[in-house]
Order: C-alpha cells, then structure tokens, then sequence
C-alpha cells in the first residue's frame, strides 16, 4: 500500500478526478484543503513515506501494529486506490461549483468543507415538513379516529397458567444469549489489555492464533446479535400468555428449529 495509482488519470493530470472544464478550481481541492494536506496531485502515483508503509505491511507487537492479513498485494493496492479516490471525493469540487460531490460532507473546515446554503435550507425544510407531517396525523386521529371510551374499567390480574410447549424450549435462546455476553466481555477483556500491550496477553501471544481485528469484529456484532435474540426470545414467551394461555399447532418445534437457526447464524 506504499503507492497509491490512479488509473482515470494522464500524466500531468491531477489524481482527484478526470478534468472537465480544463480549470483545476473545477475538479481540483479547495486552495486552503491543498495548503493543508500538501499533496503533489499532479502525478499519476503518490508515494507514501516508507513509515506509514511499513504500520501495514509489518509487524511491532511492541509498537502495537499488526501487519494486514486479509489483504493480498494486489488487493492492497486496490483498497488504496479506492479510499484516495473516496476522500477526494468529500473535497473535490464539482465542475463549475463551489463546493464537493458530496455537498461538503463530512464537515472539516481545514480542507474547506463547510455547510453550503442548500444544506442549511433543506434541513429545515426537512425538519418542517416532518413535524407538519406529525401535526396532520394527530389532527386527523383527534377529529375523525378518536372515539370517546366509556367502558368501565376493571383491574384483572392474568392468573399463572403452566407453560406452554413453546415456552418450556425458551430457555435455549437465553442460554446462547448469555454465551453471547461472555463471549463479548471475554473479546473485550483481551482487547483492553492488548491496546496497552499487543505483544503477549499475560505471557499467551494471542495474535499468533486470533487476529486482533477480528476480534474486534466480535467485540462489535456479538452485542448486535445477542440483542435481537433477547427480543425474539422475550416475544415467543410472552405471545402464549396474551393469548391466554394457548398457542398456534405446532410452535414448540418451530421454537427448536429456529433456536437451531439462530445458532448456526450466530457461530
């Protein structure tokens, strides 16, 4: 990842974008985003100091770099190629225009992106028309779908009834539910210790067998995953008892294969 191509540009071109009006203020980046980044944009490759190339390419357990494992050369040089071109993108202005191809998203001030006119004007438009949107809806419960109760109200407490055959396989989604959380607080723990120390997690070289970011991954998606089967969980148990105690034919198998699902999704 140490050159960064640019295969849409001739040489002597500038590697944001193939030029269109002849002007470099049509395609090219802000005069203070130039200032501030100092890049040599008139080259058909950038050549990245041999620093940053090496926290890629090479390993420092010690510094806390790990060298990218999922990408091979040429794949690296895509990806590089993709996120130069995806920056450039936020800053470089379109033809004939003051601001970028992606209106000036995400706001930094230091290579020139800040909100435009239009922006400020359809956000509150946006904000108008939601809450106009809210009051319509309200308006028209209140006056034509809003009928008076009259009924008389009574407390009814919902008497225990025995579970149901759906409802006694329940347990096995709050069992993987809970494997699911130690799983995220074990990722965790190592990942804690290994910002401070990427070398060794007491003495077991961790990285050897587990690569760090995907560990990371599941840092990041066990959360997700035991969240929605806490849900579904919680709504299998409780749709028996709001319907009195009964259930549809057949839901206690359908409550074991989708726990089997659930699991294959879920590893």
């Amino acid at each position: 990842m140490s050159v960064l191509t640019n295969e849409l540009s001739q040489p002597g071109q500038p590697v944001s974008c193939v030029p269109v009006g002849g002007s470099e203020a049509s395609f090219g980046l802000p005069a203070n985003g130039r200032k501030q980044r100092s890049i040599t944009r008139y080259r058909p490759r950038y050549i990245i100091p041999m620093t940053s190339h090496n926290l890629t390419v090479r390993t420092d357990r010690s510094s806390g770099w790990n060298a990218t494992q999922a990408l091979t050369p040429a794949l690296a040089l895509k990806t590089a190629d993709f996120l130069m071109y995806s920056a450039l993108t936020t800053v470089a202005h379109r033809p004939g225009k003051t601001y970028s191809w992606t209106q000036n998203w995400p706001y930094e001030p230091l290579v020139g992106n800040t909100p435009t006119g239009a922006t400020f004007i359809w956000t509150w438009a946006s904000f108008g028309f939601v809450f106009l949107a809210f009051g319509v809806v309200l308006f028209i419960y209140e006056y034509w779908l809003d009928d008076a109760d009259t009924s008389l109200r009574e407390c009814i407490l919902v008497p225990a009834r025995p579970l149901t055959s759906s409802q006694r396989k329940i347990w096995k989604y709050f069992l993987l539910v809970s494997a699911l959380i130690l799983i995220q607080i074990l990722v965790g723990s190592i990942m804690a210790h290994m910002y401070y120390d990427r070398s060794s997690f007491y003495g077991f070289d961790v990285n050897r067998y587990i690569p760090f970011s995907f560990m990371r991954d599941v840092h990041i998606q066990a959360p997700i995953v035991w969240i929605g089967l806490s849900w579904i969980g919680a709504a299998l148990f409780l749709s028996p008892v709001i319907a009195g105690g009964e259930e549809a034919r057949g839901q206690g198998w359908l409550v074991d294969a989708e726990i089997s699902q659930k699991g294959c999704t879920s590893g």
